[in-house]
């Protein structure tokens, strides 16, 4: 593989940059690029709020940046992105490093090509939220505080205590579980006791504490300064027992404001389609590398393993389970089976293509199903020639070995995600209302604007002129036309108590980050969206006003 691995590369990269203008999706991306619009726009780095109000959910530090990035380059869908997949990108140089340190260039080269590859990271690198920043932060912090471990003190130390702080600021306390867990591992796998109780690791927590008390400040600050501020429907909450039990412990023990429902299956079989094409593979291999004791000449394992395994095992044990939770894990995975298939023996190697090909011809049979979501009838032909020739003609698709079973399954993932990102998410996002809302306002002679029974981050973001929510009271009140954006059998809740609304654009509505087979067919999806209006209200007689 080592003469494929430019191109390789070069093409993963482009894959997981193929969704870069695709526009944000509703809920969260969308309100993530509103909450950081509003930081950018007014300069305040302290409060983070949504719709006017604070904003609890989420840590600072995914906002900064892409924030700094509004800053320098202006307030778009691209730049919203853009730090993200930094971070991920930053992901895989470390991945690189990890397997290069403790196994070999061939591991190290493998392993990046998995990562590049990982059915859920390229699509979480089309719908940015925290999780690429958590890749390269995580491993990054892991990665340093393996190579600190050789030295009494080192700059090795800083740097993973700085990068697990940015973890912490980014999702909270429980990021700490994979860096914590490889080392622990590593540790009680080699009875080296000593190292749980060694000076340097208590300086790394102290200095994980320092580097995260910019966010400590900024919750102090917005809320627990403020408790008549109101947040989950209630006031007096704190910032700061929210970041350090409620948005952790909170959702584990489905006790906080935020709740869900867990099994301890879940991740099981998500990891099954999320780390498509390389599942099957890693679950032999994680399995092979459990049956083998330690050895000193695999200490790379040991890490890998304590990291992916014992934070599968807390979010398993979760009431609060979302299947983007495992994409943080996805480097260690990837070092695991890249070491795996390097030790196979050529029997073994043979054994282990047949079931990839397997994986390769499910991946490819789900191109005619993506295709089939998209209209009209002539781009579904010709979008699946291209999609079956990217994926025919890059190397190693007429042998039968473990590096044309590689390839192979890179094609796959190449043409399956590229017929996604390039076709069928644009086709689906037609019909978020949001956004194309934002862009008919943004062409018309400006007035207040406002959402009445119906929400909208992408409004937010996209929309040039501020968005209020307005109450049938507030709109009573207006003393001249206004703008609203509302569900269309929400219009005769209006027209009841006087106003006049002149509908001025129709859209369709529908949650594409929730996809359902109604919506999916063609035929029927009209019958799963809801109508959305762009509108002109007044108390007053609308005749000749626009």
């Amino acid at each position: 593989m080592d003469r494929w691995f430019r191109p390789l590369l070069l093409l993963g990269v482009l894959l997981n940059l193929s969704g870069l203008t695709t526009v944000l999706m509703e809920p969260d991306a969308a309100l993530y690029a509103s909450v950081a619009r509003r930081m950018a726009e007014h300069g305040d780095a302290v409060n983070l709020l949504s719709q006017g109000r604070g904003w609890l959910d989420k840590p600072h530090f995914p906002f900064w940046m892409t924030a700094l990035a509004f800053h320098l380059f202006g307030v778009g869908t691209a730049v919203y992105k853009l730090p993200g997949l930094v971070f991920w990108a930053v992901g895989a140089v470390y991945t690189y490093l990890f397997a290069l340190r403790f196994y070999s260039r061939a591991v190290a080269r493998l392993a990046v090509l998995l990562l590049l590859s990982a059915q859920h990271l390229v699509m979480s690198n089309n719908d940015v939220r925290a999780e690429p920043y958590l890749l390269g932060l995580v491993m990054g912090g892991l990665y340093h505080f393996t190579r600190a471990q050789a030295h009494r003190f080192s700059l090795h130390l800083v740097w993973g205590a700085a990068w697990a702080a940015c973890a912490v600021m980014t999702k909270g306390l429980f990021v700490l579980i994979p860096i914590a867990g490889g080392l622990a591992f590593h540790w009680a796998r080699r009875r080296d006791g000593s190292q749980f109780w060694h000076p340097r690791w208590w300086l790394a927590l102290l200095l994980v504490g320092v580097f995260t008390a910019p966010e400590l400040y900024c919750l102090h600050q917005q809320f627990d300064l403020h408790p008549e501020k109101e947040v989950f429907g209630q006031v007096g909450v704190s910032g700061l027992r929210f970041f350090f039990w409620d948005s952790q412990f909170g959702r584990f023990f489905n006790t906080g404001p935020i709740q869900g429902k867990g099994s301890p299956l879940f991740f099981l079989h998500t990891v099954l389609w999320a780390f498509l094409p390389w599942s099957l593979w890693f679950y032999a291999a994680v399995v092979g590398a459990l049956r083998r004791r330690a050895s000193s000449e695999r200490p790379g394992e040991d890490y890998t393993l304590g990291a992916a395994l014992l934070t599968l095992l807390v979010f398993s044990l979760s009431r609060f389970q979302l299947p983007h939770y495992t994409n943080v894990l996805f480097p260690f995975f990837c070092v695991i089976t890249a070491a795996w298939l390097d030790r196979l023996s050529e029997g073994q190697a043979r054994q282990a293509a047949r079931v990839q090909g397997v994986v390769v011809a499910a991946m490819l049979l789900l191109l005619p199903v993506l295709l089939w979501t998209v209209t009209p009838e002539g781009l579904r032909g010709g979008t699946l020639g291209l999609g079956a020739a990217v994926a025919l003609t890059l190397p190693g698709w007429s042998r039968a070995d473990l590096p044309g079973a590689i390839g192979k399954s890179f094609g796959a993932c190449v043409a399956l995600n590229l017929v996604l990102n390039v076709l069928v998410y644009p086709r689906l996002l037609d019909y978020q209302a949001g956004d194309k809302a934002a862009a008919f306002l943004n062409g018309l002679p400006s007035r207040p604007t406002g959402l009445y029974g119906f929400n909208s981050f992408a409004l937010d973001f996209y929309a040039r002129a501020p968005i209020e929510r307005w109450s049938l009271s507030d709109l009573q009140a207006r003393t001249g036309p206004v703008y609203v954006v509302l569900e269309a059998r929400a219009v005769p809740e209006l027209m009841e108590v006087g106003l006049r609304v002149q509908p001025l654009r129709a859209f369709k509505d529908y949650r594409v980050t929730r996809l359902t087979g109604r919506f999916l067919n063609p035929a029927t999806r009209d019958e799963a969206t809801r109508e959305v209006l762009v509108a002109l209200v007044s108390s007053a007689p609308l005749a000749g006003v626009r």
